[in-house]
């Protein structure tokens, strides 16, 4: 894995093959089975959502999760089985929406 250094702004980096700075990559389940259970998790990775997603089997509690254009139809339909949107709010900078849910099992 490698990581791409935003030239405008520092919490812009992101993850690219063109990269200049290699760094270890683990999946949300890796890290779930050494720290986890989690009751909540953040996902905000600069449009990479849909990869990591897809190394989440496990269901937190609650999971917010930052969504653009190109991003949105997958992270809807993850969210759709296993979490319920409870909220979603839209961010002043830029194209992009937190989408805030819980575990269907959780009553309140």
């Amino acid at each position: 894995m490698k990581l791409c250094r935003s030239s405008c702004r520092s919490a812009a980096d992101f993850v690219s093959s063109y990269g200049t700075i290699k760094t270890p990559a683990y999946t949300l389940d890796d890290i779930w089975d050494k720290f986890g259970p989690f009751d909540l998790i953040k996902i905000d990775v600069e449009g990479s959502e849909v990869e990591v997603i897809k190394g989440l089997s496990q269901v937190p509690k609650y999971l917010v999760i930052e969504v653009r254009p190109q991003t949105y139809t997958y992270v809807k339909k993850f969210l759709l089985n296993r979490l319920k949107v409870v909220a979603i709010e839209r961010l002043i900078r830029g194209n992009a929406w937190n989408i805030i849910a819980k575990n269907r099992s959780i009553d309140c």
